[in-house]
């Protein structure tokens, strides 16, 4: 398993598959089933609409998502734990890609749901981005990713699968869809997502590693 963002695979991705063109449908004061209110007093705001992006994102980013809290240390300003800003960041942009994330390995490194300072799970926030921004690809495969850290193998397939119903293949989802698959001990699937991975440039070993030890690699 890779933490994806700590790869700029997963950037280039965003913007390749098109996610920055996706007609904006802006969301108001809905409710997300078990999740709280989409309404916020700043945004909600859509991280794959250009102008979103360009005008709203760095007045968060530079408050409340510097590169510290971004890995999952204490505000470098206030000393406070780095939930509170990432809840108020996934609060202005639900389908914020880095920082969905980097709540998920919150969550992880601190065994508590919701994680402090939190005041969702991380499968809450999920759960608001994909109400927010259906058509998100990234947000799908970050879920599968978050899923299958969990061990919840069989919602991890079918957010992978869904995220390349979305948004095509791509190395690095194919590439923790293979792992994900081998981890179910799918290994021909595994190998066909791995030629994917490959094929179009992924560079970590791990995969290839894995199949070869199994008995399932073959050059192709």
């Amino acid at each position: 398993m890779i933490n994806i963002f700590r790869h700029t695979f997963i950037l280039k991705f965003a913007w390749i598959i098109g996610i920055g063109l996706i007609p904006y449908a802006k969301i108001h004061a809905q409710d997300v089933p078990g999740c709280g209110s989409l309404a916020n007093a700043y945004g909600p705001f859509d991280y794959t609409n250009a102008a979103d992006f360009t005008n709203k994102l760095p007045i968060v980013e530079t408050h409340h998502f510097e590169p510290e809290i971004e890995r999952l240390q204490n505000d470098p300003r206030t000393g406070m734990l780095p939930g509170v800003d990432l809840d108020y960041t996934l609060r202005a942009f639900p389908n914020h890609h880095r920082a969905l994330n980097s709540m998920a390995q919150y969550e992880i490194k601190t065994k508590q749901s919701p994680p402090p300072k939190s005041r969702y799970t991380a499968d809450c926030w999920f759960k608001r981005a994909i109400y927010f921004s259906p058509k998100d690809g990234v947000v799908r495969m970050l879920y599968g990713n978050f899923l299958q850290i969990k061990k919840d193998y069989p919602a991890a397939k079918e957010e992978y699968q869904r995220a390349i119903e979305l948004s095509g293949n791509n190395p690095t989802l194919n590439y923790n869809f293979g792992l994900l698959y081998f981890d179910m001990k799918d290994y021909e699937a595994a190998y066909e997502q791995a030629v994917l991975a490959y094929s179009a440039g992924f560079p970590l070993p791990g995969l290839k590693k894995k199949l070869k030890s199994a008995g399932y690699w073959k050059e192709y």
